[in-house]
């Protein structure tokens, strides 16, 4: 029998939907590539926004028409916030709890899709959801205690939930055993790792995880995903002068307007955060900095949208992700006064969109001639040459021209010129 899995969303969903094939794998289920070829189709969702439970919804309806016969699963943020509205779908077989995630291969068996057994002596299929070979995401807590008046996520993760530090060196043991070269800690929010854990956060915080990483593993590169300013350990900053641990963060925004920042309930405010990001280029100039905003935040004011273009110009962003406010029900912003029109949230959408493109382009262009180190992942082509694209370790897409069987390498490459989305460079050393 075979599997099919698709994440929508985050690098959580990511991590956890390769964390589903390794059950499935073991329980001796193959996987499939294509929905087409699959009889189990298991659909992670996302609901961070209206525009993603229509994408989720969007993707169970494409994965039926693909394969009228398999048998669709939904599991993820949005089957937790809405099971009654996905249970009602034609194309849904069957709704997954939260609770019901570990064990989603009962769940396939109650539905009628047995794995074939296993053969005297056949042990189960030992690789991870075969996706790629470069970079693995590895969930190290669940859950968020914030409470942002716009955010419905803590409502569908529920609190902080932190996994084990002995938990997460296995985790990363068996995944660069399988070939990863790149590791990328993940969860709900990263910074908020062993809150959970009361008087024994001191050695059980993010920055302690990390020092753990990299001394018991032999990663080669170790990422971050996004953080949260106000969960920011100092005791971070030094590790990002580690080699192994790139110099690269997402670090949330979301609106540059203290009065903004004050309504959604963030817990710093834009002096903080412009401190915490001069601290983090201190301790590594080539530090890269990304960062999400929502525009269009009920009450916002064509002054308070001006404050947010002017903090994002001076903190010089590498890439920026832009989000129009979405009402979503049960949060306390749905039910604010003055909601902001969709044509002035289109309008300040796109004047952020082009801010951070030139922004981008910038950052781009101060990486020519620089040596950077390429983690390589898909061949491409560049003008009918053939070429590779990877990512350099402060998290800048690179395409470099060669004939030479990359994927999974690490090489040097000289920075030359920028392109539509990244950079271009040549190799400057042996790959390895």
């Amino acid at each position: 029998m075979k599997v099919f899995l698709t994440a929508l969303g985050c690098k959580l969903n990511q991590a956890e939907v390769d964390r589903f094939a390794e059950q499935f794998l073991d329980a001796g289920y193959s996987l499939a590539s294509d929905a087409a070829a699959a009889d189990l189709a298991l659909i992670h969702t996302c609901t961070v926004t209206q525009v993603a439970d229509r994408k989720s919804r969007q993707v169970i309806r494409q994965v039926k028409r693909a394969n009228p016969q398999a048998r669709v699963l939904v599991s993820g943020c949005y089957a937790h916030t809405s099971p009654g509205a996905l249970a009602g779908l034609a194309e849904v077989d069957l709704v997954v709890s939260q609770v019901d995630q570990a064990r989603l291969v009962d769940l396939a068996r109650s539905i009628g899709i047995e794995p074939e057994p296993l053969l005297d002596g056949q042990t189960p299929h030992p690789l991870p959801f075969p996706r790629t070979r470069t970079r693995a995401f590895v969930k190290i807590q669940d859950g968020c205690n914030d409470f942002c008046t716009y955010c419905i996520i803590p409502y569908a993760r529920g609190r902080v939930r932190s996994v084990p530090v002995e938990e997460v060196i296995a985790d990363i043991t068996r995944k660069l055993a399988r070939g990863f070269r790149e590791i990328v800690l993940t969860g709900v929010s990263i910074g908020a790792y062993g809150q959970d854990h009361g008087p024994r956060r001191a050695t059980t915080s993010l920055a302690r995880l990390v020092e753990a990483v990299l001394r018991q593993t032999s990663v080669e590169r170790l990422r971050l995903s996004s953080l949260e300013p106000h969960d920011f350990e100092p005791e971070l900053i030094p590790f990002f002068r580690e080699e192994r641990l790139c110099p690269h963060l997402h670090l949330c925004l979301q609106s540059g307007s203290d009065s903004v920042l004050r309504r959604m309930r963030r817990r710093y405010d834009t002096a903080e955060y412009a401190a915490l990001v001069a601290a983090l280029r201190a301790a590594n100039p080539k530090m890269s900095i990304t960062t999400d905003v929502i525009v269009g935040f009920p009450g916002e004011t064509d002054e308070e949208f001006a404050e947010t273009l002017a903090f994002v110009e001076q903190m010089g962003f590498a890439s920026l992700h832009v989000f129009r406010y979405s009402p979503r029900p049960g949060t306390r912003a749905a039910t604010f006064p003055d909601q902001v029109p969709e044509p002035v949230k289109r309008a300040r959408s796109e004047a952020l969109l082009a801010l951070g493109e030139r922004l981008a382009q910038a950052t781009r262009a101060r990486l020519v001639g620089e040596r950077c180190y390429v983690l390589f992942e898909t061949p491409t082509q560049v003008a009918g040459t053939p070429a590779w694209l990877g990512l350099t370790e402060h998290y800048h897409r690179t395409v470099v021209p060669a004939t030479l069987p990359l994927e999974g390498r690490i090489a040097p490459v000289m920075i030359e010129g920028v392109g539509e989305d990244g950079v271009v460079g040549r190799l400057a050393g042996e790959a390895v």
